[in-house]
């Protein structure tokens, strides 16, 4: 059923939805779900932690992704940033290094470094961001994504949902699309969440935006491996069908 008005949507899912508990805990800092804990006035106004307190929000009516019920990965919820001026974000997300990224995402649209999401710096801006083809804290210093079929030129393929599993550990850092093999590359040491974080944009939505669709982030404080690892792609799998 489709939101209007200023309304939150709570705990509310579609075909196929597992609990959210379902996915491995351990170490779980944040978790968001286009499905639970949504606020759509225009667009979409606020998206609550299910697993924290660092609720993303946006006030600027046309500044906010929009919401749709069926937009998302499998035809379930997702939220569209348009790539021109869209994107949300919080203060209250504290994490360094290792900082392990999971989101169920779509690309619509590509132009070069546009910033999917990126940590905040002490005075607010950008401190560093993820692309598609790379992460870093300047641009072009970074791990290159380039796996077949998932990428071409560098780019995922779009308008196909994925994975993005997004690991941000120094000389261990790495990106993997699905349950592929990792791809690693210069790492990425000062990357990390210590103010925040703003998704669809560079920083505080000050360039560079994304058109994506996101349906589910997870940002853990360890890196997943192993049974979590298979447990959490089995989790997000079974709803989307990713791969």
């Amino acid at each position: 059923m489709a939101i209007t008005g200023n309304n939150v949507l709570v705990g509310a899912s579609g075909g196929g939805r597992a609990a959210m508990s379902d996915a491995p805990q351990t170490s779980l800092e944040h978790h968001y779900r286009a499905d639970t804990g949504v606020t759509v006035a225009t667009g979409v106004s606020s998206w609550e932690d299910q697993n924290g307190s660092a609720d993303f929000a946006q006030a600027t009516t046309a500044d906010q992704p929009a919401y749709s019920d069926t937009s998302g990965a499998n035809g379930l919820e997702g939220f569209t940033f348009d790539g021109v001026d869209d994107w949300m974000t919080t203060a209250s997300i504290a994490v360094q290094q290792p900082a392990h990224v999971f989101m169920v995402a779509s690309q619509v649209t590509w132009a070069g470094e546009d910033h999917i999401w990126a940590g905040i710096d002490g005075s607010g801006g950008h401190g560093n961001q993820f692309t598609q083809d790379w992460y870093s804290s300047s641009p072009g210093v970074g791990i290159a994504m380039n796996t077949a079929p998932i990428c071409k030129n560098n780019d995922f393929i779009l308008d196909t949902f994925f994975l993005w599993d997004v690991l941000l550990d120094g000389a261990s850092s790495h990106i993997t699309a699905n349950a592929g093999t990792p791809s690693t590359g210069t790492g990425a040491a000062d990357f990390d969440f210590r103010f925040g974080m703003t998704l669809g944009a560079n920083g505080a939505g000050d360039g560079r935006w994304s058109n994506i669709i996101v349906s589910e982030l997870l940002l853990y404080s360890a890196e997943i491996t192993g049974s979590p690892l298979t447990s959490l792609q089995t989790y997000l799998n079974d709803q989307y069908e990713l791969w």
